[in-house]
């Protein structure tokens, strides 16, 4: 228990020259900022450990997300994704974090996400159609909050 306890603070305290947090992305207002424009079988994996992270994802042929994030925030955007096959899922493992999705307003969300001492909240809920592609958002987030944010 020690070991992991002092390996976390280490971890806390990498420095650059000047003194500052370091971080081996660009950045934009302190959170790492990634474009995805790709992934291997039309799956894409977005994690973030100890920092914060923005990530935007455009993907003609979206399937599955899966997010991993451990004491940070991550946004994650995906404006820019198409649904062909009708359904998608993203999957959440989630501890000590605030984890927002941006999801396009045409896709019809289905929550089946746990949480534990968390919460997960809907922003912005639009009405769709039926047809509407199907997003299952599937996983589990403790000790933090998932937002859905619809745009």
């Amino acid at each position: 228990y020690e070991i992991s306890c002092s390996l976390v603070g280490s971890e806390m305290c990498i420095r650059d020259s000047n003194g500052n947090a370091a971080q081996n992305n660009a950045s934009y207002a302190g959170y790492r900022t990634e474009y995805i424009n790709q992934g291997v079988n039309n799956i894409v994996n977005c994690s973030t450990r100890f920092s914060s992270a923005v990530k935007h994802i455009s993907m003609n042929n979206f399937e599955r997300a899966n997010i991993n994030l451990s004491f940070g925030d991550m946004d994650v955007y995906f404006d820019g994704c198409n649904i062909p096959s009708g359904h998608a899922i993203i999957d959440i493992n989630g501890k000590f974090g605030n984890l927002v999705l941006y999801i396009p307003s045409g896709w019809n969300v289905d929550v089946q996400t746990g949480t534990m001492a968390g919460r997960v909240k809907e922003r912005n809920r639009p009405n769709v159609s039926a047809n509407s592609p199907v997003v299952t958002l599937n996983g589990v987030m403790q000790f933090g909050s998932v937002e859905i944010q619809y745009i």
